[in-house]
């Protein structure tokens, strides 16, 4: 823990107030000390009653107005994150889409269908439901992974089938990058969900490596050391093709002053973005 002793009579101040400490502003420098110990361990206590030991840990190591605003924040985000009921009683008509939206509109989305009436639904409901405050990281920023349910009874009762459907047994879970279903498990354990999230986001498994070089454009031949060190270079790089659409990608070649394809109105994506590997290879 932080020594207080060379902290300034000011800093105590304003640590005091922090607390939500009164009347001592006519206290003399040791007094401060006392009193804010005091109020920070009682505090501490309170807050750190359900931690765990290497959580404590890292909190003798900050300043105590970091640990108060890292707390903030993570009770912030924990609001932030949550688990969405695609349909409800409430849907209507106009959000017959909304299992298409959700999966096409987040570049990660994590999806449990299930049924009302079963009870390894029910059990897997609970267990889904605490995903969503696992943090992972990439190239030093959070990774966005969406989360929902959707009650295929309900969804179907209101909104009619689905097509391609395909989900015979309950509760399913689909895993979905960039739009597109790359995984379906069945009544999965946590562990083999939390694995499956990590492979889409980190390319574990030598399908995903050539996935993402492929909707990248780039090379797809190769072991998976030399799937994975393209992947990495091309991060180096910073183009950042893969999260632009077509529209964008368009605009990318127009700007760099590249030549258009002939028949780019009907080239896809991933076309695209060979297209301006393959220029940018010329200069």
């Amino acid at each position: 823990m932080t020594n207080m002793k060379t902290y300034t009579k000011t800093k105590l101040m304003l640590i005091a107030k922090e607390l939500g400490l009164n009347g001592v502003s006519n206290y003399n420098k040791q007094q401060l000390i006392n009193t804010v110990a005091a109020s920070i361990i009682i505090k501490w206590w309170r807050l750190c009653r359900s931690k765990n030991q290497s959580q404590l840990n890292r909190q003798d190591s900050m300043t105590y107005t970091e640990y108060y605003e890292e707390k903030e924040n993570e009770e912030k985000e924990n609001e932030e994150k949550e688990v969405i009921e695609l349909v409800t009683d409430d849907s209507n008509e106009e959000e017959g889409l909304v299992v298409y939206d959700f999966v096409n509109n987040n570049t990660y989305a994590v999806v449990l269908v299930y049924i009302s009436d079963c009870e390894p639904c029910v059990e897997l409901k609970s267990k889904f439901k605490e995903l969503v405050h696992n943090t992972r990281i990439l190239n030093g920023k959070e990774v966005d992974v969406k989360f929902a349910m959707v009650d295929i009874e309900k969804y179907e009762e209101k909104f009619g089938e689905i097509e391609d459907n395909h989900i015979e047994v309950f509760p399913t879970v689909k895993f979905c990058k960039r739009g597109k279903v790359v995984k379906t498990s069945v009544n999965p354990t946590v562990n083999a969900m939390n694995k499956q999230i990590d492979d889409m986001i980190y390319c574990r498994s030598a399908k995903a490596l050539y996935d993402e070089c492929k909707y990248r454009g780039l090379k797809c031949s190769g072991n998976s050391k030399e799937l994975g060190y393209r992947i990495v270079e091309d991060h180096k790089i910073g183009w950042n093709l893969q999260d632009k659409n077509i529209k964008e990608l368009i605009e990318y070649i127009d700007t760099h002053n590249m030549t258009r394809p002939k028949k780019m109105i009907e080239m896809t994506d991933i076309q695209l973005r060979k297209h301006i590997r393959k220029e940018a290879n010329k200069n």
